[in-house]
């Protein structure tokens, strides 16, 4: 019969007095076929994307008849003036400011022109002549767009390839400018993609300064693993109340600065001065994290002496197991690589998804010019359903490898609680790999959907199942068995998904709150991690210019850092809960 690491799977391998398995085959095989699925689903949407999106309408801009600036165009029929050669045009110009600089529109009327610099408009400014040299537009369209011009000088500032009258934007925020103006595009989505490529560099310094808290919490955590909950509750209080005091001693500063600008300033920071989506952003943060501190601080008074001193003897050998194989403090940084180069694929899918148009350019005729434009409608018939396709997909994928990551901890740390001789153990890493990869990699699958998807559910439903059947019946019969829990037992009895979570039901009515109790613990670390990189967010943010939601790449930096805490923290939650499921099969086994 089979152990958790036989020697059937590795001649040399020495065998440990495991817990007998009776049937170690591959397990919840279907749900690799259906996860298959996904993958081919996406590669079709990336396809499809890479294909047919056009996601340079929005980073370059389009003229009135459908040309993309800086690039060789396509013609269409039914458009005289489109397929003409931008190359060497990178600008947008709205034509209508050069005759009326009050226009701040940019509806279908407006007429848009692909220019090599933008204008300086003055008392000797020859617009045909500027045309003729700075696009690539014959004499009718240059007529039709110099039109009364002349009488006012008039300056222009380039904001992401756009030509922006410098008089006409002082005061407003990029928002304002954005949806005035298309600066770029009213779709969150694309927005959000933006401020993030905008703020890349100060977002891949959170992202590193949260790796660094994260580091430094778990050296101090297993230095203090006997008082783990006193440790977290401690640290949390503390870090989390001085991270959020410091981000109200911010933002107060943020908004002085902004209400002290004068509108009419030259100062680049006009742009932002009554900017309700700068200032009031890092207030909306300063009071959530204010909640969440006060909030969580309850909780902790709340949980019981007893479970804790328990708990805190799990995380004691948890730890004792990690450090004893080194080699496991390496799965995290496996993790963030993977989550890194999935997140990233997805992201560059999803720019070229957002931008998939209609095959037929929507025509129309300007209004006093007579000339025909055209201009770009978004297929969202294809997109809305692909893009919510993509978002499931992606949850699930980044759920599995967390998943990977919690079975292989769990298996190395069953591994070293079953061995005799706990320094003499034969390459443990390896033999964990191949039992996820040749075993188990299907639970990891099903328990990353059924867990990512639906575990979220068994808290709210247990405070209604009282008094809702239909819910109790659901919990009760379902969710019952869809826990991370699941993940060791899989490990230690070769089973299925499913088949652990009735295992752990049964085996778990000792004490089923000491391992909630070390999970909320390792939480309050997570959250420690992020309240303390947010005040880094403030002051990196506060004076990034170009930005058009601070909000977005605040609250990416925010999922960052928490990221890369649980993906560090997770692996020691994930100990935890292995030797406590060890300890009570070790007890079932041994009758007591």
């Amino acid at each position: 019969s089979g152990t958790l690491c036989t020697s059937e799977e590795d001649p040399d391998y020495k065998d440990f007095e495991l817990p007998v398995v009776e049937d170690r085959r591959f397990t919840d095989f279907p749900g690799i076929i259906v996860f298959l699925a996904v993958l081919i689903g996406m590669c079709v949407a990336m396809h499809m994307g890479l294909a047919y999106g056009k996601p340079t309408v929005f980073t370059n801009g389009v003229d009135s008849w459908g040309n993309i600036c800086g690039q060789t165009n396509t013609a269409h029929s039914g458009v005289e003036y489109s397929g003409k050669d931008m190359t060497n045009f990178k600008r947008v110009l709205i034509a209508d400011f050069l005759s009326n600089p009050d226009a701040l529109t940019a509806t279908g009327k407006t007429t848009t022109l692909c220019v090599r610099l933008c204008p300086l408009v003055t008392s000797s400014f020859q617009c045909q002549d500027y045309l003729a040299n700075k696009s690539n537009y014959n004499d009718a369209i240059a007529n039709a767009a110099c039109q009364g011009v002349g009488g006012k000088d008039l300056a222009f500032d380039e904001k992401n390839n756009r030509c922006v009258p410098s008089h006409a934007v002082k005061g407003l925020s990029i928002q304002k400018q954005n949806a005035l103006l298309n600066l770029y595009s009213q779709d969150w989505l694309h927005n959000l993609v933006h401020d993030c490529h905008v703020c890349a560099a100060e977002l891949t310094w959170i992202t590193l300064i949260a790796f660094a808290f994260t580091l430094v919490f778990l050296a101090v955590m297993q230095g203090a693993s006997s008082a783990l909950c006193y440790f977290s509750f401690a640290t949390f209080f503390v870090v989390g109340g001085a991270a959020t005091g410091y981000m109200w001693y911010l933002y107060t500063l943020i908004n002085a600065v902004d209400s002290g600008l004068s509108v009419n300033s030259p100062s680049g920071r006009s742009l932002f001065a009554e900017n309700a989506g700068y200032s009031v952003v890092f207030r909306d943060t300063a009071i959530v994290c204010t909640v969440i501190v006060v909030g969580f601080s309850i909780i902790c008074v709340l949980v019981s002496r007893r479970g804790m001193d328990a708990c805190a003897v799990l995380f004691e050998y948890a730890t004792e197991a990690i450090m004893e194989i080194k080699w496991v403090y390496l799965l995290p940084l496996y993790t963030i690589a993977s989550l890194a180069f999935g997140f990233g694929l997805w992201l560059y899918t999803i720019k070229h998804i957002t931008a998939v148009f209609k095959p037929q350019l929507l025509t129309s005729t300007v209004q006093g010019s007579g000339l025909a434009t055209a201009s770009y409608v978004p297929d969202t018939t294809y997109s809305t359903w692909v893009l919510v396709f993509e978002f499931v997909a992606i949850i699930w994928i980044m759920n599995f490898v967390l998943a990977c990551q919690h079975l292989m901890t769990s298996l190395v740390v069953g591994t070293w609680y079953f061995s005799v001789d706990k320094t003499e153990m034969y390459r443990p890493m390896r033999v964990a790999t191949s039992r996820l990869i040749r075993k188990h990699l299907g639970s990891a699958v099903i328990g990353s959907f059924f867990s990512g998807y639906f575990g979220l559910l068994r808290s709210p439903l247990s405070y209604v199942n009282s008094g809702c059947s239909p819910f109790f019946w659901f919990l009760n019969h379902v969710l019952v068995y869809i826990s991370d829990m699941n993940y060791h037992m899989v490990s230690l009895k070769g089973c299925w998904f499913f088949t652990a979570g009735k295992l752990i039901r049964d085996r778990l009515e000792v004490s089923p709150g000491i391992t909630a109790i070390s999970s909320f613990a390792l939480f309050l670390g997570k959250m420690t991690v992020t309240l303390s990189v947010l005040p880094f967010g403030f002051l990196l943010l506060k004076d990034k210019v170009g930005v058009f939601m601070y909000g977005y790449p605040l609250a990416v930096g925010a999922l960052l850092s928490f990221l890369v805490a649980h993906v560090f923290i997770s692996m020691f939650n994930a100990a935890v809960g292995a030797v406590f499921v060890c300890y009570v099969e070790d007890t079932a086994i041994n009758a007591g």
